[in-house]
């Protein structure tokens, strides 16, 4: 069945992708798209307040990359090359089996962009450190602390609007997303928002993405 369907599946999210004209649809999908358990910039989760054990708190994290932290982005190395150089070619292969155009440059792209991603991500030594990590964020303070996204378009796409106080596990991070969102090309958020989207509907897509 799965064969059969071929891409139809991820055909929805696709086209959700396809249609973003400004920052507003973008913020709006990258808040819908986690509510999904996609990572395209960011991730929420609910969990006891660091500081107040009797209270629960939405905690705002960095996210959107594919290799699993910055240093495989970042470290130098001939290992961490090589894996960069194999994610590459996956990123390649995966929009060529999904009929995309001119996937290699695509690829590309996408992998720069995931880079600038990384480097505004912290370390996942500095991200483990609790109590640096425990800054809790009025919803008012997004606004001015992270320019660059609409916070109201993506808390009320995410279904987040009405928790006053939140928990920002890696501020600088959040602050520098945010920017990229703002500064970014849309048409690179829709490549690597396509490629997320074909990653978030790999279990049940036909044998060839396997």
């Amino acid at each position: 069945t799965v064969d059969r369907l071929g891409t139809a599946p991820m055909q929805p999210l696709l086209d959700a992708v396809e249609s973003l004209r400004d920052v507003r649809d973008l913020a709006a999908f990258l808040g819908e798209f986690d509510q999904i358990g996609g990572s395209g910039a960011f991730g929420f989760y609910v969990d006891v307040d660091g500081k107040n054990s009797e209270r629960c708190l939405v905690n705002l994290t960095q996210g959107g990359l594919g290799l699993p932290d910055r240093d495989y982005y970042l470290e130098p190395g001939q290992e961490m090359e090589r894996i960069r150089s194999a994610y590459r070619t996956h990123l390649t292969n995966v929009l060529m089996v999904a009929g995309m155009a001119n996937a290699a440059a695509s690829a590309t792209r996408i992998y720069d962009h995931e880079r600038q991603i990384a480097t505004a991500h912290w370390t996942r030594t500095a991200s483990a450190d609790v109590a640096k990590a425990n800054n809790h964020w009025a919803r008012a303070d997004f606004d001015k602390k992270a320019p660059g996204i609409d916070w109201a378009e993506l808390f009320d796409a995410a279904g987040l609007t009405s928790p006053p106080t939140f928990v920002v596990w890696q501020p600088d991070a959040i602050v520098g997303i945010a920017k990229l969102v703002g500064s970014q090309p849309l048409a690179t958020w829709r490549e690597y928002l396509a490629l997320r989207a074909i990653e978030r509907r790999r279990g049940v897509l036909p044998k060839a993405f396997v």
